[in-house]
């Protein structure tokens, strides 16, 4: 029978024996302090009493490297399944996360920076206690108002689902915003320019009494502000709908939608006229460059004989978002006709000769 290596030397012997005395010492200290009254700490010490308990069984029959692989195993199914991570203090558990995301990027990064660290993960952190959209469509409709060619009838039609199920008892607190700003450049239009304001968030309704419309100067441009905000306590789910009709100036040919909360789910429509080109831009807030053609795989786009619709069925996070335009359609141009060789010839075979002397 072949001795295992383990048992190879006096230190082998006094490792073994170290693990079985902390184990035994463990369950010891696990039960002495009871399940009832420490339930967290009894659990974390059981959790080590096995753990090292195990080692001792896999140090008579494996070798070292076998045992570490066992130990570093059973260290993170403790900090994964286990307790022990509610143990740690914020700045400990910050500094552990630090540590396994540079592990992954190891292969690529130097170091990571701190402050972009803390930007990236206060970020991160917003988008997770926020409440989430989901379903969000949004269609803008456009229509010449008569006698007035540098206006137009602005309808937005607005609807989705506020979710708070991943939050804490599924209750947030969810912030209802609609604004607008209308250029003026012909100083046509007044602050009376809501022709409908209806908002219904779950059972509460509010009407155009309940915005706020003002106009200020800038840029030797009028400007005039159309704002709502109001504040929700959501539990579980809400469905919200707004309906904004409002009158608004051609010399503007884009709609632009930001999103304000984490969005699963995004459709966005401009409808007009028949006789306009439309396009549109998508732009993310944290997405690199060398990334883009990845994430607008992601994005689809539809033309209409009307308008156009840009929508995804991806996650989007605030600052994302689109940009729907309209321009007029390119004039066709009739290329000029260029003779070609055979005609060339046969009109030179056609011209007068001249005659002889």
């Amino acid at each position: 029978m072949n001795i295992p290596s383990v048992w190879k030397g006096q230190s082998a012997r006094v490792f073994v024996g170290f693990v079985l005395l902390a184990s035994v010492s463990l369950f010891f200290f696990a039960e002495k302090l009871g399940s009832e009254e420490h339930p967290t700490i009894y659990g974390v010490l059981s959790h080590l009493a096995a753990m090292l308990l195990a080692a001792f069984v896999a140090a008579v029959f494996f070798s070292f490297r076998e045992i570490r692989e066992l130990l570093a195993a059973s260290l993170s199914t403790l900090l994964l399944d286990g307790e022990i991570s509610k143990q740690f203090s914020p700045g400990h558990r910050a500094d552990l996360r630090r540590k396994l995301l540079f592990e992954n990027l190891s292969d690529r990064v130097g170091f990571l920076e701190p402050q972009v660290l803390d930007r990236l993960e206060a970020v991160e952190e917003q988008s997770l206690v926020l409440p989430h959209h989901h379903g969000f469509a949004s269609t803008v409709t456009l229509t010449d108002i008569p006698d007035y060619p540098d206006l137009l009838y602005h309808h937005v039609l607005t609807s989705y689902r506020v979710s708070c199920r991943h939050l804490k008892n599924s209750k947030g607190l969810y912030r209802l915003l609609v604004g607008a700003e209308i250029s003026n450049p012909t100083a046509a239009l007044d602050t009376d320019v809501l022709r409908k304001f209806h908002i219904r968030a779950g059972s509460e309704s509010f009407a155009a009494s309940d915005a706020t419309v003002t106009k200020t100067r800038s840029a030797g441009l009028d400007i005039i502000h159309v704002s709502f905000d109001r504040e929700i306590e959501v539990e579980k789910e809400l469905d919200v709908l707004i309906e904004v009709e409002s009158v608004s100036s051609r010399s503007d040919p884009a709609e632009i939608r930001f999103i304000r909360y984490p969005t699963y789910g995004f459709r966005y429509t401009l409808v007009y006229r028949d006789d306009l080109s439309y396009d549109v831009a998508w732009f993310r807030a944290r997405v690199p460059a060398h990334l883009s053609a990845q994430v607008a795989a992601r994005e689809e786009v539809e033309l209409t004989p009307k308008g156009i619709t840009a929508y995804t069925h991806q996650w989007l996070f605030p600052g994302d978002g689109a940009v729907l335009f309209w321009f007029p359609q390119p004039r066709p141009t009739s290329p000029k006709r260029r003779p070609g060789r055979r005609q060339g010839r046969k009109a030179a075979s056609e011209s007068p000769r001249p005659e002889s002397g």
